[in-house]
């Protein structure tokens, strides 16, 4: 909706648009016989660990499929498909997204079956409660819309004004779009950390208790403490 209302020229094709599985080989297939310029493959994920939570980017690394007329046509695209992995990661964290797991570059079927730049892109875990709840509002996905939306148009503009090397360059070394699995790894360990503390009970402390001393062990007065009242 966005693009059709801001970006009329940009013919969208989406290789399905109801609740019903679409092969792997279809949604390829339908993308290179359209000819398409991009492909987007817009993603939840899910993990057995619920602690892990956020958005991560993929695209075909250099010798992901054995077809080589395909691997030659597509190797082209390889730094474009890093550029939209990148501003896609990019707008997420700007947006306020900030458990950020970075790109990755792949042999994921979708991204390396297609003529064109082309990523495949993780908006979040649905099984992390947190992510779970902010997936299922409407406030969550007109965000993520958003997010998409900005990412595919900072695409647009850089390879549109051959900027794209540059632009690539200074988005390897900028927050947001560096891989996030240190951090996560941190926000989970202290997760982990203050659930444990919450589980283990409060520790009772154990009354003193001191012996009156001996007579033996009574300091005799000196005549200096007697002058300390004085």
């Amino acid at each position: 909706k966005l693009l059709a209302k801001h970006k009329p020229g940009i013919r969208v094709i989406v290789t399905r648009d109801k609740d019903e599985f679409v092969s792997l080989e279809a949604r390829c297939r339908k993308a290179n016989r359209a000819n398409a310029d991009l492909f987007l493959s817009i993603h939840v994920n899910s993990a057995p660990n619920k602690l892990l939570m956020g958005t991560e980017s993929f695209y075909a690394r250099r010798g992901a499929t054995s077809n080589a007329v395909l691997e030659g046509a597509r190797s082209r695209y390889i730094e474009k498909s890093e550029l939209l992995a990148l501003l896609l990661q990019k707008n997420y964290y700007d947006a306020g997204r900030q458990a950020d797991r970075g790109i990755k570059a792949t042999k994921l079927f979708v991204t390396a079956n297609v003529m064109m730049p082309s990523v495949l892109t993780e908006v979040g875990f649905m099984s992390n409660r947190e992510d779970e709840i902010y997936l299922a509002s409407e406030t969550g996905q007109q965000e993520i819309a958003r997010m998409l939306f900005n990412a595919l148009m900072e695409y647009y503009t850089t390879t549109q004004g051959k900027t794209y090397k540059k632009t690539l360059k200074t988005l390897r070394h900028s927050n947001g779009t560096r891989s996030g699995v240190d951090a996560l790894r941190l926000e989970v360990k202290e997760r982990t950390a203050k659930r444990k503390d919450k589980e283990q009970p409060a520790k009772k402390e154990e009354p003193v208790v001191q012996n009156p001393p001996k007579a033996s062990d009574t300091p005799e007065k000196k005549d200096t403490l007697a002058t300390a009242d004085n």
